[in-house]
């Protein structure tokens, strides 16, 4: 169940870390080079085109495109599969002062996780020979190989249809946004932790004999996917009676879905006598599944505005709301064991099989709801620099819940093989069940400020650096609270017929409550150099903290016609 839960809360809950001024819900990667190189102080045409009513300051026709990356840290892992961002998008003007801007873009990041041995995928061979009598010979040689892998895959698509249309004082706008994001985890796995991505071998062979002594194979699969689409439709007004200010008010309703996945599928099989017509071994097959599903709604609002002073300087303020709830939906989970032992006693074949079922009925729902308080003041310096500064609070709170009907099976049988239905021999049955919640909740508190500026350094040529400091506080609390349970009731019946049940009542179904509180002092650096090539084509670049680390990297052609 923990699995669920991390999946779940992670796409429930996720939000840019550093995103204060961004319009709602569009995202960083709709963002314009020149707001995110600057810490998301300075504005650039693609950040007015994401509100409807701000777009028709845009006056020209425009067609934008966006590329990263140069090169990919996970080039030599995953086989040059490259990672990165790419956007496309125009903004047209029709007749009666209307314009329409559509925008898309794809995002894939794919990220090597630690798989318990090293990074990503692994694989190690080791081969032992043995000399027993010391004579010089290899009577025997083990070889034991593993691999494992581990991985995480962001991909996030977005399509933005904007309409915006200048009526004086007023100007007016609707938007539609729909986004889709999906979350991949690969986990690794081994002979110890079974329900992942893993395999093993084990052998003995014997080099006099020619034959294998002794086998063992483990075979894992597991993957997680977790997704949520987001339709979005929202207005925007602007009141702008002079140069100096303007106040704008922007709401949206949206629908929400989600979606959680979980498989897992292991095999194992240990052999005594590999190279025997004789059956002596023992085998097992894991099999672990989990499918949630959501709907939900979501609205915000946003209170936005700008004094300009006469020296030049430009004072912003923002208040954002937002909440993001699941309805209560049912779900599934199912864990399964099989296992089968077999061995040859020279005349017959003793044999144990053992199957273990638990099935899991999940009713979930949960919210999100965060408001923030944002201001920030940009100057013009020597004619040649903006120089801004910004500061921000946020407050954050979710919760999710799982109402969870648990029922446990166990079947097994065994027979020694003689053929006569004895003592010995005996069919079990155990079942079980619970009910329990398993309730998880966060709050939390950021305040961040970032400071931008941007320097011509020539005409028509200019560097931007930015610097975002964040300061997080953040409560997380987990509770179990049992609801209902039953004993273990065992019932074997041997050979004869003879019937015994038991009752398991020392099985206490405890309840419990986890709070971890932490905090956090990150700072975000971003730099970004834009040049125009020419009244119609201008080129941005952009990375973010490493300087030589080209994975980091963006491009973007912005062209007026």
């Amino acid at each position: 169940m923990n699995k669920t839960i991390k999946g779940g809360l992670f796409l429930l809950i996720v939000t840019g870390l550093y995103a204060q001024f961004q319009t709602p819900y569009t995202g960083d990667r709709f963002q314009s080079f020149r707001f995110l190189s600057t810490s998301n102080i300075l504005e650039d045409d693609l950040d007015y085109i994401l509100n409807p009513a701000t777009m028709t300051w845009v006056k020209q026709r425009l067609l934008f495109t966006s590329l990263s990356n140069f090169a990919t840290n996970n080039d030599a892992l995953f086989g040059n599969i490259s990672s990165g961002y790419f956007m496309i998008g125009t903004k047209l003007n029709f007749l009666g002062n209307l314009m329409i801007a559509p925008l898309y873009d794809n995002y894939m990041l794919k990220s090597p996780e630690f798989n318990g041995i090293d990074t990503g995928y692994t694989e190690i061979e080791t081969i032992t020979h043995m000399d027993a009598d010391s004579n010089g010979t290899f009577e025997t040689q083990i070889t034991e190989k593993e691999s494992r892998e581990a991985y995480n895959e962001w991909n996030t698509s977005d399509i933005y249809i904007g309409a915006g249309k200048d009526m004086g004082t007023f100007k007016a706008g609707l938007f539609f946004l729909m986004t889709s994001s999906g979350f991949k985890e690969i986990v690794a796995g081994s002979p110890q932790d079974i329900y992942g991505n893993f395999e093993y071998s084990y052998e003995i062979y014997d080099n006099e004999q020619g034959q294998r002594l002794q086998t063992e194979t483990w075979d894992g699969t597991q993957d997680a996917n977790y997704g949520t689409t987001k339709n979005i439709f929202a207005f925007s007004l602007l009141y702008e009676p002079y140069d100096l200010m303007f106040l704008n008010v922007m709401g949206g309703f949206g629908i929400l879905s989600f979606d959680s996945t979980w498989s897992a599928n292991t095999d194992y099989r240990l052999d005594w006598a590999p190279d025997d017509p004789v059956n002596n071994y023992e085998s097992s097959n894991y099999t672990d599944e989990l499918d949630l599903s959501n709907s939900g709604t979501l609205m915000f609002a946003r209170l936005y505005g700008k004094r300009k002073w006469e020296y030049g300087g430009e004072t912003y303020f923002y208040l954002d709301w937002r909440r993001e709830g699941l309805s209560q939906k049912d779900g599934t989970k199912d864990s399964n064991v099989y296992y089968e032992r077999r061995t040859n006693l020279g005349a017959f074949d003793e044999i144990l099989i053992s199957n273990s079922q638990t099935h899991q009925d999940i009713t979930n729902d949960g919210n999100n709801n965060s408001w923030l308080l944002g201001v920030k003041h940009v100057i013009p310096v020597f004619e040649r620099t903006f120089l801004g500064i910004g500061f921000a609070i946020r407050n954050r709170t979710g919760d999710r819940s799982f109402e969870i009907d648990e029922t446990y099976t166990f079947n097994e049988t065994y027979d020694d093989g003689d053929g006569v239905p004895d003592v010995d021999d005996y069919t079990l049955t155990a079942t079980s069940s619970r009910t329990y919640e398993d309730l998880n909740s966060f709050y939390q508190w950021d305040i961040m400020v970032p400071v931008g500026c941007e320097i011509e350094l020539r005409k028509n040529l200019f560097l931007r650096l930015g610097a975002n400091s964040l300061i997080r506080m953040r409560e997380d609390q987990n509770t179990i609270n049992p609801l209902s349970s039953t004993p273990l009731v065992t019932t074997i019946v041997n050979g004869l017929g003879d019937t015994t049940t038991t009752y398991d009542t020392l099985i206490v179904d405890d309840g419990s409550t986890t709070i971890k509180k932490t905090k956090e002092t990150i700072t975000n650096y971003s730099f970004g150099l834009g040049w125009n090539v020419n009244k119609n084509i201008t080129l941005d670049f952009m990375g973010f903290t490493n300087l030589v680390n080209l994975t980091n990297w963006r491009l973007s052609l912005k062209i007026k016609f």
